[in-house]
């Protein structure tokens, strides 16, 4: 059997194809959608003859469907790995840690003298984390430039350092706020598996669509188009019985998807 690896892998140069005003949002839950893909396969399989007599049914895409959800879940995973920090905020990171080790000593120096707060420098010292980095170096920038007329000529900090350190912070700032953004679809990125799970996620949408609406056709006299192609979108259990228990006939069954029209006698499907 395929890997889901190998399926990302087969299917990826396909994947970065697909124009960006065509990328679908992410509606539902996808694991449970690409199990029910998956699950669905084999007996889609046994259908595929009967689809490929219909008109103008894409038949690559449906017999891609296992390949599709199989990158789906790979490309899922990868979403939940720990994002590494890009080489530009690696080194704004191991900066601003250098910068605020150096100028906390110091402020430390100067708070037991009372040069500076000692209740604001150890707030400052209790601060932990990338995003507590920034603020650090913003409130040591406020606090030396607030007193640095009288401290001048009395520390071995430079005012080019307390500058940086004002400069420093906010980038931080802005480098943090980007890195928490969602993924973009529209931005061209080929390794970021938010985007590329987007796109395993149009490709098996699409090719479930195109599958789903030539086996509700194939199957409509027989009502069992669910057997086959169940709807990816989680239902509600209801308590309305299939069968009337008072007088055994079977009951009107409530329509947890959308009503689909009794096809005419000749019927196109279109490619989707």
């Amino acid at each position: 059997m395929t890997t889901h690896a190998h399926a990302f892998d087969e299917v990826r140069p396909e994947l970065e194809t697909i124009p960006d005003d065509e990328l679908r949002i992410i509606n539902l839950d996808v694991v449970h959608a690409a199990e029910i893909v998956l699950g669905a396969s084999g007996r889609i399989e046994r259908l595929l003859p009967a689809l490929a007599r219909l008109p103008d049914v894409d038949m690559g895409r449906i017999e891609r469907l296992r390949l599709y959800a199989g990158a789906l879940l790979h490309t899922h995973l990868l979403t939940k790995d720990p994002v590494e920090p890009d080489p530009r905020l690696r080194r704004m990171l191991a900066e601003a840690s250098m910068l605020r080790a150096d100028l906390l000593v110091v402020a430390e120096a100067l708070g037991h003298l009372g040069l500076l707060s000692a209740v604001r420098v150890a707030e400052i010292r209790s601060g932990q984390g990338h995003r507590d980095t920034a603020n650090d170096l913003c409130a040591l920038a406020t606090l030396y430039d607030a007193a640095w007329a009288e401290l001048r000529s009395k520390v071995p900090i430079s005012r080019i350092m307390v500058d940086r350190a004002a400069v420093l912070g906010a980038e931080l700032h802005g480098a943090l706020g980007e890195r928490r953004l969602p993924a973009d679809p529209h931005e061209p990125s080929d390794d970021d598996p938010r985007q590329l799970r987007v796109r395993a996620f149009t490709a098996m949408i699409r090719a479930y669509d195109v599958c789903r609406r030539g086996v509700i056709f194939l199957r409509w006299d027989l009502g069992d188009a669910d057997r086959f192609v169940p709807t990816l979108y989680s239902r509600r259990r209801r308590r309305s019985p299939l069968v009337d228990e008072e007088n055994g006939e079977a009951a009107e069954p409530t329509p947890s998807s959308p009503m689909v029209s009794r096809p005419s006698t000749v019927v196109t499907l279109t490619a989707f």
